[in-house]
């Protein structure tokens, strides 16, 4: 089968779970023997067309730097939107592809677009519906330092828009995700396929000894992560565990904001920001830690929790649908109110106070994992939802409409 895929962020731009999602995907989809083209926006440095085990990747656009938060602004996007466009026509027809799928939001549009004019089906991946899980979602966003007015004024049409265009299917990671696609009235048909990871690249090493007081997030700091709740929990957990610590991996507009924060909690010393860090120094500081807290206020799935199980270690995850779905409370970590500073604490104290409990809990974890979310098993269903969405095609859409 060849597969064209449109994903705008893309090794090395990893920001989230989706772009580990379609890099995972790519690489697997390649290994078992499918031929797979990868456009993607330009990075400054890295070449316009290359092969990474076995993924045709083409970067288009004008080029980002890889650096601070999400890099790309409105004219690099329409850049992109445009140069992508045309490529994709280019390898399609010349290689004759038989599916097109695409990352949300920009990607989508090309890979509708695309998809019209060479007739070809088009499955679009949706990792969170906003508008159905926190309907005020944009407005918060908005007001993030550096991003702007414009997201709240155009994100929820954009949203919409997007959710409601005749696709051949919507892949979405979880049941939450599609319960939400419903809510808001997707027409498309809709298959949940989670999220999987490459256990091969998480194997632990025994030269890296675990710090039982130490706790580790890493994500976007973007103000859904809701880290103040676990900021304020571990002002208390100091008092019972004096040397709590919290290893924070990642950037975002938030970053100095919850820096202020931290020094007017007095844990300048507790809280060590490391910024974005390159896979293998992440991978480090993740087995260094004796468990990975995720107090989201809203996730589509919360592909951390899945590297956190890999290398062998508990979750506490705050009790919303995407989570409840990935952590089993009390036996594979923890699920949490996430405004409830006293019971982060209680779960933080727990943990720190209890390593053999806490290495019990990371390998039932990692026992789920391997069970349900490889990448190999991902890669399957995702063969069969390929394949199924080949089988008609006098469904194929002719046009486009905007609802």
């Amino acid at each position: 089968m060849k597969v064209l895929i449109f994903c705008q962020l893309f090794p090395p731009l990893i920001y989230g779970g989706g772009e580990v999602l379609f890099w995972n995907l790519a690489r697997s989809l390649a290994a078992h023997g499918h031929e797979v083209h990868v456009i993607t926006q330009k990075v400054r440095g890295q070449e316009v067309a290359e092969s990474i085990c076995g993924v045709n990747i083409w970067r288009v656009g004008s080029p980002v730097d890889y650096s601070g938060a999400l890099t790309t602004s409105l004219q690099q996007s329409v850049a992109y939107l445009l140069t992508a466009f045309f490529m994709g026509i280019r390898i399609g027809l010349r290689r004759r592809v038989d599916v097109i799928h695409s990352n949300t939001y920009v990607p989508s549009v090309v890979g509708q677009l695309c998809a019209m004019v060479m007739r070809k089906r088009h499955v679009m991946t949706v990792h969170d519906v906003y508008l159905a899980s926190l309907p005020w979602f944009w407005d918060k966003w908005s007001k993030q330092p550096t991003v702007g007015l414009l997201a709240r004024l155009f994100g929820p049409l954009i949203e919409r828009t997007l959710l409601h265009m005749p696709v051949a299917a919507i892949h979405t990671v979880s049941d939450t995700s599609k319960r939400d696609l419903l809510e808001i009235g997707t027409k498309a048909k809709i298959v949940v396929v989670p999220n999987g990871i490459d256990v091969d690249e998480y194997r632990t090493r025994a030269d890296v000894g675990v710090d039982n007081h130490q706790a580790i997030f890493i994500g976007r700091l973007v103000f859904y992560k809701n880290l103040e709740v676990v900021f304020r929990a571990l002002a208390r957990t100091i008092r019972a565990v004096p040397d709590a610590k919290l290893v924070v991996v990642g950037d975002g507009p938030m970053k100095t904001g919850w820096e202020n924060m931290v020094r007017d909690l007095g844990l300048a010393h507790r809280v060590l920001f490391q910024g974005r860090v390159p896979q293998q120094e992440k991978l480090m500081l993740l087995e260094q830690s004796a468990f990975l807290v995720l107090p989201s206020i809203v996730e589509g799935f919360g592909i951390v929790t899945l590297e956190a199980f890999a290398c062998m270690k508990p979750v506490l995850a705050s009790a919303i649908s995407a989570l409840s779905e990935l952590v089993s409370d009390g036996v594979d970590g923890y699920l949490l109110d996430p405004a409830s500073e006293e019971d982060w604490a209680d779960k933080m104290i727990a943990l720190f106070g209890n390593a053999e409990r806490t290495h019990q809990m990371g390998l039932m974890g990692q026992d789920k994992l391997l069970l349900n979310f490889t990448i190999d098993r991902v890669a399957e269903q995702m063969e069969h939802l390929y394949e199924s969405q080949g089988k008609d095609k006098s469904e194929l859409t002719p046009s486009f409409s905007f609802k």
